[in-house]
């Protein structure tokens, strides 16, 4: 993942999310929001294409940038794009951790 805001006024970050986990690939068309918390946490919205397929897909993606010797962690979750996060279940959902492979930078 690499997003940012491009300045203070900005209300749409740039940049763009990828991730990889044996034959499934998910690649963000555009992002919708960022939030990265005064602690360690990180959360991403945006939209995505699944290689493969021909449906546009929304994702939601929360990264934690652990302490040294700790490992880093991801939750991925997808919908298709126009489903009720609230009332729905993801259709693909990925979580665990990552190594130290995370850095949130403010």
């Amino acid at each position: 993942m690499n997003a940012k805001y491009k300045d203070a006024l900005s209300t749409i970050p740039t940049g763009s999310f990828n991730f990889i986990y044996g034959k499934f690939k998910l690649q963000s068309d555009g992002l919708d929001w960022l939030v990265v918390t005064t602690g360690d946490t990180a959360y991403v919205q945006g939209t995505a294409s699944i290689r493969g397929g021909n449906a546009l897909w929304s994702f939601q993606a929360t990264v934690r940038d652990a302490p040294a010797g700790t490992p880093d962690h991801l939750l991925l979750e997808v919908w298709l794009q126009g489903m009720d996060k609230d009332f729905y279940a993801p259709v693909y959902r990925a979580s665990g951790d990552v190594g130290g492979q995370i850095q949130i930078q403010r």
